[in-house]
């Protein structure tokens, strides 16, 4: 009998309130319509950050929901389980063998009729109160009925010696008297009634548990995308919040732009004067500044979710750009410099050393004095050309002054 208690609680636990009522929580269908468009879409920080909340107290729901779902499948498994292994029809069947005194076969055994009324009174006392549970009430109607349709299966007499037992309207007399080949087809019927009891028991237990995992399923599959949104919503409202401490906080930003460039230019000043020349005649140091703002501004605005990833990298790419070709381009430009400088003070130097040796031999020179005018006016041309510097044609007139001085 203990068997058939559990089963009843089981039937009970299908056809009372369901999960969800009992965990005053929302229905299944409308916890994955708001997982599904529930998003952070608010520019208003503090609008994104109820949104966000809410998200999360929908994970915590679905999470509650999905957990409740397992444990309640995990006891109606447990029932079925039970269910299959003892059976009430069959514990009634056996009562139905013997219920007869194998001696009289009229007479009914006091023993089992006092066990079974035991059990149908326990059964009647549990699930009084149970208003709503017609399969319940109806199937303990038909055993109340079966053995006591009044007040109770035993009574005395009016001595007070003698115990009874009752049927229906008509009252029979010692329990030795009471009739069993009248009651045992009355029996079987009832062994029917629960038989086709646990069968729909069984149907609708079944039934239950591929609702819960469907159920569970749903919730499952809905949880990863809700999650999804809540890191992205994160992001958006991390945006939000830097979009609006970038405009509060815009004339900090300028001033401190501002006083980076001033102070750029200043440290310039600390270096020596040749150096300080060198980068300031080259543009390096207003190309820092400009570059360094650039970068400072343009950083900003990425952090704070105002320029795209496409537009940032854009950016970045093209300013990178700019300054590896400033560099290299500076470099070529240096070296070239140097060279033409070298070159230059070479050639001045072997101009200087063939002039002053032809101003030198030129007083003492054996040439007549015409070629002596001559070289005099060669002089004075390489001079000319070497002011103007143009040292190749001052090279070209030493040494045609120099081929004077050798004839």
């Amino acid at each position: 009998m203990r068997y058939f208690l559990s089963m009843l609680v089981l039937f009970f636990l299908i056809s009372g309130p369901s999960i969800s009522q009992s965990l005053d929580v929302r229905g299944d269908f409308e916890i994955l319509e708001l997982a599904k468009r529930k998003s952070v879409e608010e520019v208003d920080p503090n609008l994104a950050s109820i949104q966000l909340q809410e998200l999360r107290n929908l994970e915590l729901e679905i999470v509650a929901r999905i957990s409740s779902e397992r444990r309640f499948g995990q006891r109606l498994s447990a029932a079925v389980s039970e269910q299959e292994d003892e059976r009430f029809s069959a514990r009634l069947s056996e009562f139905h063998a013997s219920l007869c005194d194998a001696k009289n076969p009229a007479r009914v055994l006091p023993g089992q009729l006092r066990n079974f009324r035991l059990v149908v009174s326990e059964l009647d006392n549990k699930y009084s109160d149970e208003r709503n549970f017609f399969p319940v009430q109806s199937l303990l109607s038909e055993l109340r009925n079966f053995i006591f349709p009044r007040k109770s299966l035993f009574t005395r007499d009016s001595d007070g010696k003698k115990i009874v037992a009752k049927r229906g309207i008509s009252e029979f007399g010692s329990v030795e008297e009471f009739d069993c080949q009248k009651v045992k087809p009355e029996l079987l019927t009832l062994i029917e009634r629960v038989t086709d009891f646990e069968r729909k028991l069984q149907a609708v237990t079944t039934s239950r548990i591929q609702e819960t995992e469907q159920t569970t399923k749903a919730l499952e599959e809905a949880l990863p995308p809700l999650r999804e949104k809540i890191e992205a919503s994160k992001e958006a409202l991390t945006k939000a919040r830097t979009r609006q401490d970038l405009s509060s906080n815009l004339y900090l930003l300028i001033l401190v732009i501002g006083a980076f460039g001033v102070l750029s230019i200043m440290v310039i000043r600390l270096f020596p004067t040749v150096v300080a020349l060198e980068w300031v005649s080259s543009g390096q140091v207003i190309q820092f500044v400009t570059v360094t703002i650039l970068l400072s501004v343009i950083m900003s605005l990425g952090l704070s979710g105002i320029l795209e990833q496409n537009t940032l990298g854009t950016l970045l790419g093209g300013i990178g750009g700019y300054v590896l070709s400033q560099g290299v381009g500076r470099a070529a430009a240096h070296r070239a410099q140097q060279e033409a400088r070298q070159e230059v003070s070479h050639v001045e130097t072997e101009y200087q050393q063939i002039y002053d040796a032809i101003s030198a031999a030129l007083p003492t020179s054996t040439i007549s004095d015409e070629d002596s005018q001559k070289v005099a006016a060669f002089l004075a041309q390489a001079a000319q050309h070497k002011d103007a510097g143009n040292f190749g044609m001052a090279m070209s007139a030493l040494k045609q002054a120099q081929a004077l001085l050798e004839r």
